[in-house]
């Protein structure tokens, strides 16, 4: 199946002084093949486009309706840390396989375990000229692999434990380069 998301919305800031006045286009792609009784192919592809003054604050955030953190962290390219890199033009790929495990209960409560393997890559530029310094030279995709597990509490409660590997994470932590995410739900 798939289920996308596509808007355009305007920001206003107040005080109407503080000049905080941009508009934002974006959408968001997803996609989900299965592979067996147990396996799904998952992807997704997020585009963001902000133009006008936009605060810093939010030039690391995108999607058209529901604002998350990208490109780096738990909803964007997993392992590069939040915050890292912004500007206002954002793309991000994601995917997924995923596998429901084992099911078991408890005390009358039923559980399923699965797990994951992922990639996720993503580009920010800073501007629409495409040519800033700020932007490095080269292709700059940034990129994070990793794997997590899930647990499925009944049929609507689900915790994910994922852990991902990128190159930008080195800085943060270089004994551990990792970026480490609990989080209800699955990312997409």
């Amino acid at each position: 199946g798939m289920l996308h998301e596509v808007g355009v919305r305007f920001e206003q800031g107040f005080p109407l002084d503080a000049n905080v006045r941009y508009v934002e286009a974006g959408a968001i792609l997803r996609g989900f093949v299965p592979l067996g009784d147990r396996v799904v192919l998952a992807g997704r592809l997020i585009a963001n486009f902000q133009a006008g003054n936009v605060p810093f604050y939010d030039l690391f955030q995108a999607g058209p309706f529901d604002m998350k953190e990208m490109p780096g962290g738990s909803a964007g390219v997993r392992g590069v840390p939040v915050g890292r890199y912004l500007g206002p033009i954002k793309l991000v790929g994601n995917i997924e396989l995923r596998e429901m495990l084992l099911k078991f209960s408890v005390l009358g409560q039923k559980f399923t375990l699965g797990n994951d393997v992922f990639f996720d890559t993503g580009r920010v530029w800073s501007d629409y000229s495409f040519r800033s310094p700020l932007d490095g030279s080269g292709v700059g995709l940034k990129y994070g692999v990793g794997a997590g597990l899930y647990v499925l509490w009944g049929q609507a409660a689900m915790l994910r434990i994922e852990a991902a590997y990128s190159p930008d994470a080195v800085s943060e932590n270089p004994s551990l380069p990792l970026g480490i995410y609990v989080e209800d739900g699955t990312m997409f």
